[in-house]
């Protein structure tokens, strides 16, 4: 299993709200699975 990143790190500016400024951080993180017979589903 690899772990891949789909999008590069961002930021976004959001508000300030009483000197506090908010940003969001935005990344893309999925894990890449190489074999289909290592999930294994209960139910």
């Amino acid at each position: 299993m690899d772990l891949v990143v789909g999008v590069d790190m961002t930021t976004a500016y959001l508000e300030l709200v009483d000197l506090n400024h908010h940003m969001r951080v935005l990344e893309t993180v999925l894990p890449r699975i190489k074999r289909q017979d290592a999930i294994v589903v209960f139910g």
